[in-house]
């Protein structure tokens, strides 16, 4: 990509991995030690995802015209591939999880610390 701007893309994989935390305390009761607050800041760290995301997108297709009908099915096809295939892993990473919980997986519990 000839605009790309890798701290931008740096400070994204962060925010998204503290969101992915965020969540996974708040639905899962997972801990992190001292890092516990930080990550409780999820809405912070959403906001910063999205913005930084937008802006991307942004700079990534400045100049081009997107109005044309081929472009456009290019558009959309970058960004089903980028986010479906990682919507459907973290799902049934999540239902997974949650069926494991629901069996009295005690063991399980320890290594995830949940609580």
């Amino acid at each position: 990509m000839k605009n790309r701007l890798y701290g931008l893309d740096v400070l994204r994989i962060f925010s998204a991995l503290f969101v992915c935390a965020f969540h996974t305390n708040i639905h899962l009761g997972a801990q992190y030690g001292i890092l516990t607050n930080f990550v409780k800041m999820g809405a912070v760290f959403m906001t910063l995802f999205f913005i930084l995301s937008g802006y991307s997108l942004y700079i990534s297709t400045s100049g081009e015209s997107l109005f044309s009908t081929e472009r456009l099915k290019i558009f959309f096809k970058k960004r089903f591939i980028g986010i479906v295939p990682m919507y459907y892993i973290v799902g049934l990473t999540y239902v997974l999880i949650e069926l494991v919980r629901s069996r009295g997986g005690h063991y399980y519990k320890r290594l995830f610390c949940f609580r």
